[in-house]
């Protein structure tokens, strides 16, 4: 196993008859047995209680017992305990800031929010006045100046002052919330405050401009699981299953959209879990059964594993260190004529595989998508008594 959670890799949590936090890798297609047991129940939500640290190094796990907060050491495989001050009652949500300095858990009982800093987990100071209930999930917003808050109680939004740790004067001026909320999420530049909710008569997605409270976007056409801004904050993505409908990506200039339909999907769509953007054009998504990556442009499934659990898996949380990236290149033989072979590529530091794919016998070409941006090596297959084509180190392309 490699010392981190390389791109192209994932952690799951089966549910709460597994107890257990599991890794899973896109490029093989496949899930490891379990990573490790936690002997006390997973923190099991649509959206939260789940998160990796920036460099792929940590995994953070809520939990329904103590401890309520987890941290794995993916080198060790084994539970570490970093953390001094730990929640009192069960970790909601668990989200980094976009600088990776700090991460909030949302907790279930009073306090009801902590902050630590990354890499040190030594626990920050508190809001002056704490969220009034339980945080049921939380996002970082305005180039993390902003902590936008989903809590268990009426007005179900609050948002804070990351600096100063005071609450800002936030009511939206229409089509305010009318129950507890699934998920929340605010731009980066933090002029857009997004929530997610069921049921869509009084819920599904809502957007307000930040901090006017003016409406920017009401769609109450379905029940809603997830949102989150795109790192440009160019887009918004949701994530719901009513009928065909399974993602839908938002421009925020215009507020049209597009849908990614769960017909035709080459692999198992039912209740949703999560929903993680992967740079600006790919979204990560989960559900009972599977997760998969998907081009929000073209629409098309790129990567995809099924759980092969009979039943639902919790949560999924992609490695950070997930980029789409291109690796291409022409094979040819030792006369120099172009050939197919077997091209697959590892993670040089780790041994990881990231992919695989055959060049083409007429052009000797190849081209590959895969989810790392560090270096890799690469191997053309040879047959017969060919030997194998070694190429090392490899910089991985912008991808398209």
């Amino acid at each position: 196993m490699g010392n981190k959670l390389i791109g192209g890799e994932f952690l799951f949590t089966p549910g709460t008859s597994r107890n257990q936090v599991m890794r899973g890798n896109f490029a093989k297609k496949s899930i490891r047995n379990a990573l490790l047991n936690t002997s006390t129940s997973i923190t099991r939500t649509d959206t939260s209680g789940l998160a990796i640290s920036p460099e792929g190094l940590y995994g953070l796990v809520g939990s329904n017992a103590s401890p309520f907060l987890r941290v794995v050491d993916f080198a060790a495989e084994a539970w570490v305990t970093p953390i001094v001050s730990l929640p009192g009652s069960r970790a909601d949500d668990i989200m980094f800031s976009s600088a990776g300095n700090e991460f909030a858990v949302g907790v279930a009982s009073a306090p009801y929010l902590l902050r630590y800093s990354y890499p040190g987990f030594v626990q920050q100071v508190g809001p002056d006045v704490p969220p009034i209930a339980g945080v049921v999930a939380c996002s970082y917003g305005g180039g993390d100046t902003k902590l936008a808050l989903a809590i268990n109680a009426s007005p179900w939004i609050e948002v804070y002052n990351v600096a100063t740790m005071t609450k800002d004067s936030f009511t939206p001026a229409v089509s305010a919330p009318a129950a507890a909320l699934s998920d929340i999420a605010m731009n980066p530049a933090g002029t857009l405050l997004a929530t997610a909710g069921t049921p869509a008569s009084s819920q599904g997605v809502r957007v307000w401009n930040y901090p006017a409270g003016t409406s920017a976007l009401i769609d109450t056409s379905t029940d809603n699981y997830a949102v989150e801004f795109s790192p440009d904050g160019a887009r918004l993505a949701s994530l719901h299953v009513v009928g065909s409908r399974y993602i839908r990506i938002y421009n925020t200039s215009t507020w049209a959209f597009v849908d990614i339909s769960s017909t035709g999907q080459p692999y198992g769509v039912s209740s949703p879990r999560s929903l993680r953007w992967i740079g600006n054009d790919h979204v990560f998504v989960s559900n009972e059964y599977s997760c998969a990556i998907h081009n929000v442009v073209t629409g098309a499934c790129v990567a995809y594993t099924e759980w092969g659990f009979s039943s639902a898996v919790g949560q999924a949380y992609p490695s950070p260190l997930t980029v789409p990236r291109k690796l291409a290149g022409n094979v040819t033989d030792a006369a120099s004529n172009p050939v197919a072979r077997v091209v697959r590529a590892y993670h040089s530091a780790t041994g990881d595989f990231v992919g695989e794919t055959t060049s083409n016998g007429t052009t000797g070409d190849f081209e590959m998508l895969i989810f790392t941006s560090e270096p890799v090596t690469v191997f053309a297959i040879g047959t017969g008594g060919e030997n194998a084509k070694i190429y090392n180190p490899v910089t991985p392309a912008a991808w398209p």
